[in-house]
């Protein structure tokens, strides 16, 4: 067998179980994609599960994380003050994430390690390093698999009569103003 006629394990990686990440999985997986979460700690929460030094707290307003109540996940969402301290912040998470039910698709404990290109076949060849329990410590392990195919091309919107073909975006003036930045 050739790579050309290698079969990806998943349809898209997603590094880390923060807000972000998440999310990421939970999109990926509502529109029908294998998804694979790898995480480096052992549950998600990102910066708010790692981050737990007395006074860490957002430097943002609460709200400007809302997108979770915002988007109907977690609905019923009250922030206890504006800007949320992290027990707060990581009890957010973890309610979004048990909603979105995205604990499935990830790899707790693991890392990237390695992650190559294969030209022929377009895939990517992973390599996940995970942290296992054992009787005597902690053991790391090398997980394998090639994954990650070119992602397809999202589907246009469907226009209608009273939706207008925007523009095309004037490039020249966006490079001039890149340029005095």
């Amino acid at each position: 067998m050739t790579h050309a006629d290698t079969k990806p394990d998943y349809d898209a990686l997603v590094i880390g179980g923060g807000i972000t990440g998440i999310y990421q999985v939970y999109l990926l997986d509502m529109a029908g994609m294998s998804v694979l979460g790898v995480e480096a700690a052992e549950d998600v929460g990102g910066t708010w599960y790692w981050n737990r030094y007395p006074g860490c707290r957002l430097d943002t307003e609460s709200y400007a994380y809302g997108y979770f109540a915002l988007n109907g996940i977690i609905p019923d969402w009250k922030w206890s003050e504006n800007f949320a301290g992290q027990p707060e912040m990581l009890r957010y998470v973890n309610a979004a994430a048990d909603a979105m039910g995205v604990r499935r698709h990830y790899r707790f404990n693991s890392k990237v390690s390695a992650a190559h290109f294969q030209d022929v076949g377009g895939l990517w060849k992973v390599t996940l390093s995970m942290r296992s329990k054992l009787e005597d410590g902690d053991a790391y392990v090398a997980w394998t698999f090639s994954s990650i195919h070119r992602p397809p091309k999202p589907k246009p919107a469907p226009r209608t009569p009273s939706t207008p073909t925007p523009p095309p975006p004037d490039l020249p003036a966006w490079k001039a103003r890149l340029k005095n930045i």
